[in-house]
């Protein structure tokens, strides 16, 4: 078992020498962008003041998670998380939100968005 308190570059090497250096390369990407996602419950209690990544892996990986937990009942704290974003992200995520909770689109915050970005749902 490989102790995850090792610096990356030896975390890395040890992973490498048990599976290989292609599936360790694979393994410490995921796990660096899982190490880098903010909490989407504290999102979710604080969506104006929750840490916003910068990085665009993790941004990716944030909005799948984000679109996973949102409800017709969060929805406006997730929207309001969600405009902090840039557009690419913001649109990703409202868009695979809709997808898995349909009655999304019954929320103000919705139609809210919907009205302001009305160019990239056609």
């Amino acid at each position: 078992m490989i102790p995850a308190s090792l610096e990356n570059a030896l975390f890395f090497d040890n992973c490498a020498g048990e599976v290989g250096e292609g599936a360790a390369a694979e393994y410490t990407g995921f796990r660096r962008i899982y190490l880098a996602l903010p909490n989407i419950e504290s999102i979710l209690l604080d969506p104006a003041g929750a840490d916003l990544p910068a990085d665009p892996a993790t941004l990716y990986a944030l909005t799948g998670a984000l679109a996973r937990k949102s409800t017709k009942d969060n929805f406006d704290r997730v929207s309001k998380y969600l405009s902090r974003m840039s557009p690419e992200f913001n649109v990703m995520a409202t868009k695979d939100a809709i997808k898995l909770c349909p009655a999304i689109k019954s929320t103000r915050s919705f139609v809210e968005w919907a009205s302001k970005n009305a160019e990239v749902l056609m």
